[in-house]
């Protein structure tokens, strides 16, 4: 059953849901985000509470997969804009904010990627310059990490 819609066939392709309380000018806001995808199109849908009651409801759809650097941000716009100017800050609460954690994530996985290939040895080093691996996600680099950590650990 799809979180937003209450409408099972919506449901089927849910790939994630988002939930993000902050507090505001005095009031609880709730952002819930629900990712999914038809046939043709993924899709973001949002939705806007204050102190419990939904108050915005907005929606993005792609074409394809390469859409945006923070999942459901136009989809928030899209609500927030329902609401009005006297909305518009409610904006930085919950997509900048967004991007600030999101941001300190990357900062935290790079240090660790460079601390595991600080400790290499020159002859680590080189090898992981030769090997050819290839570092195209988040979960590469976690790999890569946990195998520096590892030649390090052997004395490699």
């Amino acid at each position: 059953m799809s979180v937003l819609t209450n409408h099972p066939k919506t449901a089927k392709g849910i790939y994630s849901i988002k939930d993000k309380t902050v507090e505001f000018c005095g009031d609880t806001y709730r952002l819930i985000i629900e990712g999914g995808h038809t046939r043709s199109v993924n899709y973001h849908l949002a939705q806007i509470r204050r102190n419990g009651h939904p108050i915005a409801n907005g929606k993005c759809t792609y074409y394809n997969r390469t859409w945006e650097s923070w999942e459901g941000e136009s989809a928030t716009k899209d609500a927030i804009r329902k609401l009005g100017k006297s909305f518009e800050q409610l904006e930085d609460v919950l997509i900048n904010g967004t991007r600030i954690e999101e941001a300190s994530k990357a900062d935290k996985m790079f240090n660790n990627f460079k601390a595991a290939h600080d400790e290499l040895s020159d002859r680590g080093k080189e090898i992981f310059a030769n090997s050819g691996i290839s570092i195209e996600s988040k979960e590469d680099a976690q790999r890569v990490t946990v195998l520096m950590k590892m030649a390090t650990l052997l004395g490699i």
